[in-house]
C-alpha cells in the first residue's frame, strides 16, 4: 500500500471511529449527518479545510453560516 492510500484509509477509519463514539455517547445520527453536511458545504465553498478548525477557540468555530 502506498503512503497516500494508507493516509486515506487511516482517515476513513478515524472518521468512522469518531462518528461511532459520538453515536454511542448519545448524539443522534441525524445531528451527526447534519454536521457532516454543513462542514461539507463549507469545505466545498472555500475549497479547503481551514487548519484553524483544529483549535476550537478559533473565531471560525463561532462563525455559523449554515445555521448550526
Amino acid at each position: 500500500m502506498n503512503p497516500e492510500t494508507h493516509r486515506i484509509d487511516q482517515a476513513d477509519r478515524d472518521l468512522r471511529c469518531w462518528l461511532a463514539i459520538r453515536a454511542r455517547a448519545g448524539v443522534p445520527e441525524l445531528v451527526l449527518i447534519a454536521l457532516l453536511r454543513s462542514y461539507t458545504r463549507r469545505i466545498e465553498r472555500h475549497g479547503y479545510i481551514p487548519r484553524s478548525w483544529a483549535n476550537p477557540s478559533s473565531p471560525e468555530w463561532s462563525e455559523d453560516p449554515d445555521g448550526f
